[in-house]
């Protein structure tokens, strides 16, 4: 956006921070807690010699969200956790500029990206645990600003809504499309979740980052975990399904790249995707010997992917329904099928990986 420079300055001013800013790069774009996942901006800027990570936040979080990632980045760097702080000149560290806009600004904590090596996973897995350690003890002042927790009777009230939603014409989806979503695909989803529904919900519940992965993660030379960004989805939910998640992403081998709206809109129904199963056996003794999760929840984690893949589908058919991205958005349909058909399997392997359910 063109009132960048100035947003910038006003921001530094604001922090009394006096100088001519340097823009080296725009970080959002990476997904390093920016414009991939909610189209906030953040750019890696520097003062003299110092350099921060100046973000403007979205205009669809709400501010009391913001106030909560912003707590809960105190309160982890605080507790070990590494994550980059606020800069100690902003208060708060939300910042109203003129214009309306809200900014806040950080240290700049740059590692490397991620290359997909064991060490990186077992150094993120172990920053995870004690990222999870330190939230079961928080209490914040801004709870309120956290999204609700993802139940069963969450997810069946979605596809009951995609069952009737409006079909928006210039999604792209092609009608046909549509009515497979709907006559095909949400009641056989209905089906597996009510089967799921007993299996899950005794699990431990507590605060938890909720998009703990390699894209929202740099690494040091050494592969062990530089920085955690992007809190935009913190909020209380079941351990087990963040963990979870993070297995998920990190046994993919041809992880999904970041989503560009140039990409083709065939791009992701040609890719190929592989489960590493050897990885997960690795990951999952991890788990295991750190007691990160006691065991009859490890065994639960498969029930955990599996609704996370009906939750993830579910929000790629509404936007195919409704939103302007929907065509392309639900090209990534076949690469959350292909998840959700290793969740369900009947594989000996993984059976003995996750251990039988209590």
């Amino acid at each position: 956006m063109k009132d960048i420079p100035s947003a910038m300055k006003e921001t530094l001013l604001a922090c009394s921070i006096k100088g001519s800013v340097v823009v080296h790069e725009d970080l959002g774009w990476f997904g390093l807690g920016g414009r991939v996942a909610r189209q906030s901006e953040i750019y890696h800027v520097s003062v003299g010699k110092i350099h921060y990570a100046w973000k403007r936040w979205a205009p669809n979080i709400t501010e009391s969200n913001i106030r909560l990632q912003l707590e809960a980045i105190t309160y982890l760097a605080d507790s070990g956790i590494p994550v980059p702080r606020s800069v100690a000149h902003c208060g708060d560290n939300l910042l109203f500029l003129s214009n309306g806009s809200r900014c806040s600004l950080f240290e700049y904590r740059r590692g490397n990206y991620y290359t997909g090596t064991l060490q990186e996973q077992l150094s993120a897995f172990a920053i995870q645990f004690r990222l999870i350690a330190a939230l079961r003890k928080a209490s914040f002042k801004h709870a309120d600003g956290a999204q609700a927790i993802v139940t069963t009777t969450a997810v069946l009230n979605e596809l009951e809504y995609i069952r009737t939603a409006v079909y928006n014409p210039e999604t792209g989806t092609h009608p046909d499309e549509v009515s497979r979503i709907r006559e095909q695909e949400i009641p056989r989803l209905v089906t597996l979740v009510q089967t799921l529904s007993h299996k899950i919900e005794d699990g431990e519940i507590s605060w938890v980052h909720a998009d703990f992965h390699q894209r929202n993660l740099s690494f040091n030379p050494d592969g062990t975990v530089c920085a955690v960004y992007d809190f935009d989805f913190l909020h209380r939910d079941y351990v087990a399904a963040d963990i979870a998640h993070t297995l998920e992403m990190f046994t993919v081998h041809s992880a999904e790249p970041g989503y560009h709206t140039f990409a083709a809109p065939n791009y992701y129904r040609t890719m190929s995707f592989v489960l590493d199963i050897e990885r997960m056996r690795v990951l999952i003794k991890n788990i295991r010997e750190t007691g990160a999760l006691p065991s009859r929840e490890i065994s639960s984690l498969r029930n955990h992917l599996t609704m996370l893949g009906i939750w993830k589908l579910s929000f790629l058919y509404r936007q195919g329904i409704e939103g302007p991205l929907g065509r392309k958005l639900l090209a990534r349909e076949f690469m959350f099928q292909r998840k959700l058909d290793w969740t369900l399997a009947k594989n000996p392997e993984l059976e003995i990986i996750f251990g039988k359910e209590s």
